[in-house]
């Protein structure tokens, strides 16, 4: 093949594939030799080129009018090109995994068209071994031709700098590579004819692949070095450009500046407690994983990375903000593993897991991760202390929760304590205008169908509460009522406690049967769930069962049935679960429940002089569910040999637990806990915000099974079984390198802890502008940000991959009001891309509490100054965040500011 052949008025033609950042100035410096294809799947990009508009910007509008080349939408023409250049885009997903679909779809387009003879060169920045191992496959199957025989690929990573009008395309050296020696000598006189700056032709395709991705890589960990220089400067309030501008004055200190730039587990067995939407829920990583729904499943050399398909929160802990609560979770894995470890904790706590899993340990006054393998026993390991108040709300409306169960039909509604002639402002509806059919014996027995009702619903909470009405099923002995409006309260909680505790549910034709289970000696407890039920006027039957001396309380109501299957409170002990709507409320109502637990299933026992409060339960969800409530009121529960007992020892939680009971066991408490001293434990204690608990036994497990992980990436841990806080498995980062390192085998330490830092470091500029705020004696919650500059660099309008995105979300999170300035990005991409509306004038929103300038535009280094910065922020103290460190601090300081950089 002949370079000659493709110049200006010859036969053949080169086509470029993709007409962004990249493809657009290789289309224009190639056109100047070449008879040229410019192809973009955009029709609206293609119109604009032929404009002469560019808007990357990267081309002026002379040199775009003035050149020759056919820009096309059209993929057919394809087919007219003998060399074909791909520079599509190949970006990161949320989930930090190489997005390959762009690159594969316009593979799938070139083998679609391309004919025989072709060579197909890649541009776009991709792993080792893509070329050859992803894209000829492709491009052998779309197009029915031989790799070698019929065509040929290459690979030239693209190398420029967005925006840099002095490195341009032509002027920095071009690496290239061909599957032949043949087309590397082909690509180097092609490329050589436009290139000034020369043509470095690199062994093989890999080698040239892997030389781009460690340009980046290479760049990413020095950055990283300087942010992570930066966190510690300014913990010790060193100023880091001052460091680095005397560090530099050594001939050679390579300067970089800070800025924005699956693994092992548990086995299934073990718990997690999830939130997905408004539903929070104790599971085990078996059920939650094997029936997660996923919107992509990749196997990675025999592990499945399982991205869920809806938002999924896991209780963590949050290092930054100091307290427990649900935080994303970007991915959960699954993989069998024979080399797994029981860890058994003085607490009597278990929990088995994968030799490689990390562990948080208490090491002196700071906390660190420890592989299981590498755990000793006495390390400290720490426990939930507190969880998180969720769910606030105070009633249930049971119309709601019937209006769609399938005996609606067999429901009616009334009013409490009156008729529905005293409620007029409502009863004109009941009406055969309004339900077209007779209404008489409605108000005769004062009862309205529950299915009538629903079709003038709205004309009844026009002018009252559905507090004021009440829920009517079956007739004789089945009859049953409700209120039509439940509150959330104490007696509620307490309850729900008692059913869970001495309650069981069946089903029967007509009716469902709550049945409540007691000792004919406990009368405070028999008189506490009577007044309950009186008080929601649900009728109940008391019989006796003297074979066995206990007492039952008989409720049959089909709406209280269906009211406690819908919260899914199980029908025996052996399913037995808190509802979210009390396990996450606030913690009077989470302690009414465990009152209710203990009163039913706790007891009191002293054996060797020591005293003990007990309690046993068949389910295995609810014994997780009362080893964090015990935990969140300070009580540390100790776990027994025998499976559902946890048992308390120390006088001081036993002293916390005086309310729990009734009868005789009240008695019986408060005498022991009057007689005896509390003593300190050897078990446990606390510290920080956490119960440490040690480690007792490690045992080796050699069974091969499933095990189960997932990432927080925002916390780096999660709460497991018996509330133990362990660490986040080894994340899941396979950019571009590190996904090939990891498929054959090596885990990439130096480049993923790089990354780590630098995704921080919008979580740490947030912090700072926070603390800023505070010391300028602001209201953090509602003031007001500006960002300015959001693209990916300084002057260009790329706003792909911008890591001020990050700043702008963690700000966000503090509940402070975020606006976005940035002459260069454009308003449409940003609102497509991230959902803001960017300011079309910088003063729009002013006077702001807190500016701060992400990037390094040019009009703010020349039009914007102390001055013009005070008058946008002219309430108050002003606080100016300097990521890129554009102005000089001591100036900043004189001039009143409350100033930080990086």
């Amino acid at each position: 093949m002949d370079i000659s052949d493709f110049e200006k008025g010859k036969s053949e033609k080169i086509a470029v594939i993709g007409l962004g950042y990249v493809g657009l100035p290789l289309a224009v410096l190639l056109d100047k030799k070449f008879n040229v294809i410019g192809f973009d799947i955009n029709p609206e990009r293609i119109k604009e080129l032929k404009e002469g508009y560019d808007r990357t910007r990267e081309v002026e509008e002379k040199e775009l009018k003035n050149c020759q080349i056919e820009f096309t939408d059209n993929p057919e023409k394809i087919s007219e090109a003998k060399v074909i250049i791909v520079t599509v885009p190949t970006p990161i997903d949320e989930h930090n995994i190489p997005d390959l679909k762009p690159i594969k779809s316009a593979t799938k387009t070139v083998g679609k068209y391309m004919k025989k003879g072709s060579v197909v060169i890649y541009e776009s920045t991709v792993y080792p071994g893509l070329t050859e191992e992803e894209c000829v496959p492709i491009l052998e199957k779309e197009s029915g031709l031989k790799w070698k025989k019929d065509f040929n690929v290459g690979y030239s990573p693209e190398r420029v700098n967005p925006g840099d009008k002095q490195h341009t395309i032509d002027r920095i050296v071009k690496v290239v590579a061909g599957d032949t020696p043949e087309i590397t000598e082909f690509l180097s006189k092609l490329y050589g004819s436009v290139i000034t700056a020369g043509i470095h032709k690199a062994p093989d395709i890999k080698t040239a692949e892997a030389a781009k991705v460690i340009e980046n890589t290479q760049r990413d960990l020095n950055i990283a070095l300087m942010n992570e220089l930066s966190v510690i400067f300014n913990k010790m309030g060193i100023d880091t450009k001052a460091v680095l501008e005397a560090a530099s004055t050594k001939w050679n200190f390579l300067r970089f500046e800070p800025g924005l730039v699956g693994g092992h587990c548990q086995i299934g067995s073990e718990y997690i407690t999830v939130k997905q939407r408004d539903k929070i829920f104790e599971t085990t990583f078996k059920d939650f994983i094997e029936n997660i729904k996923s919107k992509k499943v990749i196997n990675f050399y025999g592990t499945d990375l399982i991205f869920p398909e809806e938002k999924t929160e896991i209780l963590s802990f949050d290092p930054v903000k100091e307290d427990f609560r649900f935080l994303p979770v970007r991915i959960f894995t699954k993989r069998k593993y024979s080399n797994l470890l029981r860890i058994k904790l003085s607490s009597g706590q278990s929990i088995t897991v994968s030799d490689k899993h990390p562990f948080i340990v208490r090491n002196g006054d700071s906390y660190d991760a420890k592989l299981a393998c590498q755990l000793q026993e006495n390390d400290e390991i720490p426990i939930v202390s507190k969880l998180p108040s969720v769910h606030k709300k105070e009633e249930i409306n049971i119309i709601d929760l019937i209006k769609d169960a399938e005996f609606v039909d067999k429901i009616r509604v009334k009013p409490s304590n009156k008729n529905w002639k005293e409620l007029n402002k409502f009863s004109k509806y009941i009406s055969k205008k309004y339900l077209g059919k007779k209404v008489s014996n409605f108000f005769y027995w004062n009862y309205l169908p529950l299915t009538d009702y629903l079709k003038i619903r709205k004309y009844f909470l026009e002018n009252y509460s559905e507090k004021e009405l009440e829920l009517v099923s079956g007739r004789g002995s089945s009859f049953g009522k409700i209120p039509a409006v439940i509150k959330v309260n104490k007696d509620f909680g307490r309850l729900i406690g008692y059913y869970l505790s001495e309650g069981c549910l069946t089903e029967e034709k007509k009716s469902t049967r709550i049945r409540l289970t007691i000792n004919p000696d406990e009368k405070e407890l028999l008189e506490d769930i009577k007044n309950i039920l009186n008080k929601w006027g649900i009728s109940f039957s008391i019989y006796k069962d003297k074979n066995f001396n206990s007492l039952t309380i008989k409720i049959s109501n089909r709406i209280f049935g269906y009211l406690l299957q819908k919260l899914e409170t199980g029908k025996n002990s052996y399913d037995a679960k808190i509802p979210d709507i009390l396990m996450y409320n606030k913690d009077e109502i989470r302690k009414e429940v465990l009152k209710g637990l203990f009163r039913g299933d706790g007891g009191i026992s002293v054996s060797n002089n020591m005293p003990r409060v007990s309690y046993f339960t068949s389910s295995k969800t609810l014994y997780q569910q009362v080893t964090l409530l015990l935990l969140n009121f300070d009580i540390f529960p100790f776990h027994q040999k025998r499976k559902g007992l946890i048992e308390i020892y120390k006088i001081s939680d036993l002293r916390k637990m005086k309310d729990f009971f009734l009868d005789d066991k009240k008695k019986k408490l408060e005498k022991v806990i009057k007689t005896k001293k509390d003593g300190k434990s050897k078990n446990y204690y606390t510290e920080d915000k956490f119960f440490i608990a040690k480690i007792k036994e490690i045992e080796p497990i050699k069974n091969e099974e499933y095990i189960y992980s997932l990432e927080v990436p925002d916390a780096k841990n999660y709460i497991t079984t018996g509330g133990v806080i362990t660490h986040n498995c080894i994340g899941v980062d396979p950019y571009y390198l590190t996904f090939k390192a990891e498929a054959i085998g090596h885990h990439p330490e130096v480049i993923l802890a790089g990354r780590r830092i630098n995704d921080y470091m919008g979580k740490f500029v947030a912090e700072n502008t926070v603390k800023k705020l505070i010391k300028a004696g602001k209201a953090v919650k509602g003031s007001k940000v500006l960002i300015l500059g959001l693209t990916f660099k300084e002057n260009i309008s790329d706003i792909r991959n911008t890591k001020v995105i990050d700043v702008y979300n963690e700000l966000k999170e503090y509940g402070i009001e975020v606006y976005v300035y940035d002459p260069f990005a454009y308003p449409e991409e940003v609102k497509e891309e991230y959902g803001i509306e960017l300011l079309d004038k910088i003063e729009k929103k002013a006077p702001y509490d807190a500016i701060v300038v992400a990037v390094k535009h040019r009009p703010f280094i020349e039009e914007l100054d102390f001055k013009e910065y005070k008058r946008l922020m002219k309430n108050g103290k002003p606080v100016l965040i300097d990521i890129k460190g554009l102005y000089n601090k001591e100036k900043a300081l004189k001039e009143g500011f409350l100033y930080w950089r990086l």
